[in-house]
């Protein structure tokens, strides 16, 4: 299984078909990666707000920047998302950014899985953490 893994990693091949094989909450860390998230600043109800969330591999592995990286949210009738985008920094470090419309005041919440890959050249892990952003829409 590994043979085949690093196979698809040097052939530029993504392990999508995969089931995701590590859940961890915002900043906690595993063997692999460390999820950093920053705080989401207050916004505009009906405006265009943004949250990051922040990955950091470790153990020698690094951000696997080919992989389709993605913030799938949950459907909320409080929130719209506009658009997320996945940039990755370095090797270690990448950045997801969610931007979003609040659609009414108050305290709000953004909740999705944040789906992405960290890969030594031997292996790969594909994670799919559940994210939540509380945010404050005046």
């Amino acid at each position: 299984m590994r043979r085949l893994t690093t196979l698809a990693v040097l052939a530029g091949c993504h392990p999508a078909t995969h089931p995701p094989r590590v859940a961890s909450p915002p900043g906690e860390a595993n063997a692999w990666f460390r999820l950093e998230p920053a705080p989401v600043v207050a916004c505009v109800h009906d405006a265009i707000c943004e949250a990051r969330i922040v990955v950091v591999s470790l153990g020698g592995y690094k951000v696997n920047a080919e992989y389709p990286t993605q913030f799938v949210a949950l459907p909320s009738p409080d929130l719209a998302i506009e658009a997320s985008t996945f940039a990755a920094e370095t090797k270690d470090r990448g950045t997801m950014t969610i931007r979003f419309r609040p659609a009414r005041p108050g305290a709000l919440r953004l909740v999705g899985q944040f789906k992405f890959s960290v890969c030594t050249e031997l292996d790969c892990q594909i994670a799919a953490p559940a994210v939540t952003f509380d945010v404050t829409a005046t």
